[in-house]
């Protein structure tokens, strides 16, 4: 079985420096595959797609919104030659329906915010959308834009139903303190674990002395 696995090229941003990192997700992915199969990953934003059909099956991680209509796009290409094309990773899946059904340990939601001197806050301050000049409610979880397809108080109200679906059989710190535990106990069984220092505790930028009070200032 020779399987071709693809992270679609997107557009940087303007100005932006030029950076390739190899993405995590399509290579913790690739390792997963049974040892018989032959893997040829193509990262788009530094190779181009090769021309030929010879491969059997092909997978399309997209982590980023900005990837996935160039992913359909390719996705559509092999399927019209008659390969099986699967798509995953981030940009295609993550919402919080999906992450319930795959059992993530930990989420956090937001909603959509037009920080200023961004191209969303000059796209809705042109048609008159931005609801307030209050630096102080541009916080990711305030809708502080009005949506063309429902209003303000339903987007806050889904953005609460995120986080109360997600987190109403356990709270948000105790599933932080299973994961801990979990770590801990994987790094005791491995020989990789290291007991906090307690002694750093009473550390100040590598000084001596303990938690600072509110109010303290520093004595020369």
């Amino acid at each position: 079985m020779k399987f071709r696995l693809i992270y679609p090229c997107w557009k940087k941003m303007e100005r932006q420096t030029e950076f390739h990192l190899p993405p995590h997700g399509p290579v913790v992915f690739a390792a997963t595959l049974p040892s018989d199969w032959e893997v040829e990953f193509i990262d788009e934003n530094v190779e181009p797609l090769p021309a030929d059909d010879g491969v059997d099956f092909v997978g399309i991680s997209m982590m980023l919104t900005c990837q996935v209509k160039r992913g359909w796009e390719i996705a559509d290409d092999y399927r019209r030659r008659g390969l099986k094309v699967i798509c995953g990773g981030i940009g295609t899946m993550l919402h919080a329906d999906f992450i319930l059904e795959i059992g993530l340990d930990l989420a956090e939601f937001t909603v959509l915010t037009p920080f200023p001197h961004t191209r969303a806050f000059e796209d809705f301050e042109r048609e008159k959308r931005i609801l307030t000049y209050d630096w102080d409610a541009y916080t990711a979880d305030r809708v502080v834009f009005q949506p063309r397809m429902m209003s303000p108080a339903r987007l806050q109200e889904l953005l609460t139903c995120a986080w109360e679906s997600f987190y109403r059989e356990e709270p948000q710190n105790y599933r932080m303190f299973k994961l801990f535990k979990q770590v801990v106990e994987r790094e005791k069984a491995d020989g990789t674990f290291r007991p906090r220092r307690r002694e750093l505790a009473v550390r100040r930028f590598g000084r001596e002395g303990g938690p600072r009070t509110v109010g303290e200032t520093t004595k020369s």
